[in-house]
């Protein structure tokens, strides 16, 4: 099960999921973890200079435990040009409540 989710789908149980995946899940994860994501501390807003002519939407969850608010509204002041949402019911998944409508929406409205 990932712990990423505020709040897993009723039909998301670990019983659905066989230990292989759950362990080779677990492993990238911890991968990640240990190699500290692959991005130094504050990597991104040392660096907001080169994407401040991106349109940048920053989507976050307001319970999301990896990626914290906090660093969403930090990110927003280095970047006073991006447009921040916070969605109200979920952790750090785009499949969330909210999240995932709200990207959906971004996208639809982007100019390509």
């Amino acid at each position: 099960m990932n712990s990423a989710y505020l709040c897993p789908p009723v039909e998301f149980s670990s019983k659905d999921e066989s230990p292989n995946k759950v362990l080779a899940e677990s492993l990238i994860q911890c991968h990640y973890l240990v190699n500290g994501c692959f991005i130094e501390d504050q990597q991104i807003i040392k660096n907001i200079d080169s994407i401040k002519s991106i349109p940048t939407f920053i989507v976050n969850g307001r319970y999301d435990l990896l990626c914290p608010p906090a660093n969403a509204y930090a990110l927003k002041k280095a970047h006073p040009t991006s447009t921040l949402f916070f969605t109200q019911k979920a952790g750090h998944v785009s499949r969330e409540e909210g999240t995932g409508q709200k990207l959906v929406e971004i996208m639809d409205q982007l100019d390509f």
